[in-house]
């Protein structure tokens, strides 16, 4: 390891922890009201509307695209299996797709 390496890291790790101790400009004095029934109805909102689209309008000949309770009931029994996507949606799509959970 040269020094150049480790003066980036640790002005890396610098970089992430703030050590200023200042507060962040945005306030966070909000009021949340915690909607977990909303929530579950917006992300099998989303997901449905997702698959359909998918399936529907970008995938509609492809046999994976139909998906029923019973390909749900199938997956389970199956277990679980390497998918052939490629690498753009494993690293980019899938990720996203997965952030949407957590950014409403």
């Amino acid at each position: 390891m040269t020094i150049k390496t480790i003066i980036s890291f640790v002005l890396s790790i610098l970089w992430v922890i703030d050590l200023s101790g200042q507060q962040d400009s945005i306030s966070t004095d909000y009021d949340f009201v915690k909607k977990p029934i909303v929530a579950g109805i917006e992300i099998l909102t989303f997901n449905i509307v997702l698959n359909r689209f998918d399936a529907l309008l970008l995938r509609g000949g492809e046999d994976w695209a139909k998906v029923s309770p019973s390909s749900w009931n199938s997956n389970f029994k199956r277990g679980l299996e390497w998918d052939g996507d490629l690498f753009g949606t494993n690293f980019f799509g899938h990720p996203f797709h997965g952030s949407m959970y957590y950014n409403g």
